[in-house]
């Protein structure tokens, strides 16, 4: 679904954090609050289930030439960005 309109709490003109401060959105003529949006989401009880299209990618030996794949990298990496 995309939106037609997006309802904002605030102007991203002055702050562009408000650009992800979506109050509702307009689809197809009809108006979605963010807890319509979100309500399929929280049916789900089970959590994250395993993708049954695309198997996982397996381990390999090759990842290890990879900066990227370096685990110290990765969990510095998601303290450098978006903490807050």
């Amino acid at each position: 679904m995309y939106a037609d309109l997006s309802v904002l709490g605030g102007d991203p003109l002055t702050d562009i954090k408000q650009a992800a401060n979506v109050r509702s959105v307009v689809s197809n003529g009809r108006l979605f609050t963010v807890d319509d949006l979100l309500k399929p989401f929280a049916a789900s009880s089970t959590g994250v289930t395993a993708n049954r299209i695309v198997a996982p990618v397996p381990d390999h030996p090759s990842n290890a030439a990879f900066w990227w794949h370096d685990e110290h990298y990765v969990a510095h990496s998601r303290h450098a960005c978006c903490t807050g």
